[in-house]
């Protein structure tokens, strides 16, 4: 259950990343 928490706390930084470059970009 716990890893599977993880997973989508890592997803979530990612993707938030991932628009934050895209938007900087």
């Amino acid at each position: 259950m716990s890893s599977r928490y993880r997973l989508c706390q890592i997803m979530g930084k990612g993707h938030l990343l991932a628009l934050t470059v895209e938007q900087s970009g």
